[in-house]
C-alpha cells in the first residue's frame, strides 16, 4: 500500500518515464523520468547544503517546474516546505530560505539555487519519514491561517480530488500561482493521472497559444485568471479549439461570463 505522495509520485514517475508531464516556459518538453531524476537532484543538493529532516524551509523560487521539484525533494528528505511567509507566520522558526540568483538575502541560511543544480543525480536518495508542506488557507473567512499537511496528507487530499472530480481525461492547463495551494493540488493530480500539464505564464495571449499548441482538455483556472483569458479572447485574441471543460475556483462566477466563456471556447464551465 502506497504510504504517501513521495511514493506515489516516483512510481507514477517510473512507470511512465518517456511520456511528456510538463512544457517549460522556453517550450521544452520534461518527461516524467526527467521530472523525478530533478527531484532526486535537488534533494541532494539540499543535503549537500545541510538541509535534514525537520527543517522548516522557505521555497522563494518562482519557477512553476523548478519550485515544485524543491518542494517535493523537501518532501522527500523529511523536510517542512513553506512558501514566503504571510504576515500570520511571521513567528515561525525558518532554518532555510530557498533563494534564487539576484534575489536580496533574506537570512543567515540563504541557499541559492542555480543552474548547476539541473544535473543528474549521483546518488540515490530514499523517502524519509516525516515530510510535510505548511499551506495556507484561502482567508475567505478572516486571516488567512497555516495549515501543515504530511506527505500522507498530501496522498490522500490528490486522491479525493480524483475522487471527487474525476482523472483528466486529457493535458490540462493549471491556472494558478505556483505556490499556492490549488496548484500544488492540480499538479499532484495531474503527475497521478499521467497526463502532460502546462502552468500559466505572464501573458495571456501567450497561454491561449500554449493551451492550442498542446491540446489541452481541461483549464483549471483561479477567478483572476478565468477572467484574464475570457478577456483576451473578447479583445481578439485566437481561442483555442481544444478545450472541454474550464474549472474555476473561488466558489463564484457570474453566469454572464460563464454563458460567454461557453460560447467563445465551445467549453463547458464549472465550479469547483
Amino acid at each position: 500500500m502506497t504510504k504517501g505522495f513521495s511514493e506515489a509520485f516516483e512510481a507514477s514517475c517510473r512507470s511512465q518515464a518517456a511520456e511528456v508531464a510538463m512544457i517549460d516556459p522556453t517550450g521544452a518538453p520534461v518527461s516524467f523520468g526527467n521530472l523525478f531524476f530533478t527531484v532526486i537532484a535537488f534533494a541532494e543538493a539540499l543535503q549537500d547544503h545541510g538541509v535534514a529532516a525537520g527543517d522548516l524551509v522557505s521555497v522563494h523560487v518562482a519557477d512553476s517546474i523548478a519550485g515544485s521539484a524543491l518542494r517535493l525533494a523537501l518532501l522527500r528528505i523529511g523536510a517542512t516546505a513553506i512558501g514566503p511567509l504571510p504576515r500570520s507566520g511571521e513567528g515561525l522558526a525558518v532554518d532555510w530560505h530557498l533563494v534564487t540568483v539576484g534575489t536580496q538575502p533574506l537570512g543567515a541560511k540563504d541557499i541559492t539555487v542555480g543552474p548547476d543544480w539541473i544535473r543528474s543525480p549521483r546518488r540515490a536518495v530514499p523517502i524519509h519519514p516525516g515530510g510535510a508542506m505548511v499551506r495556507m488557507t484561502s482567508g475567505t473567512t478572516g486571516t488567512p491561517k497555516l495549515r501543515l499537511i504530511t506527505d500522507a496528507g498530501l496522498l490522500a487530499r490528490a486522491e479525493r480530488g480524483q475522487e471527487m472530480r474525476g482523472q483528466p481525461d486529457g493535458p490540462v492547463f493549471i491556472g494558478y500561482a505556483p505556490g499556492s495551494s490549488p496548484f500544488f493540488n492540480y499538479m499532484a493530480r495531474s503527475v497521478l493521472s499521467g497526463v502532460l500539464q502546462l502552468h500559466a505564464v505572464a501573458e495571456d495571449g501567450a497561454n491561449l497559444r500554449r493551451i492550442a499548441a498542446g491540446g489541452v482538455s481541461t483549464a483549471l483556472l483561479s477567478p483572476w485568471n478565468f477572467r484574464r483569458l475570457l478577456a483576451a479572447v473578447e479583445a481578439g485574441a485566437a481561442a483555442p479549439t481544444s478545450l472541454r471543460r474550464i474549472m474555476v475556483g473561488g466558489g463564484e462566477v457570474a453566469p454572464h461570463l460563464a454563458a460567454r466563456a461557453e460560447s467563445l471556447f465551445g467549453a463547458e464551465v464549472f465550479l469547483c
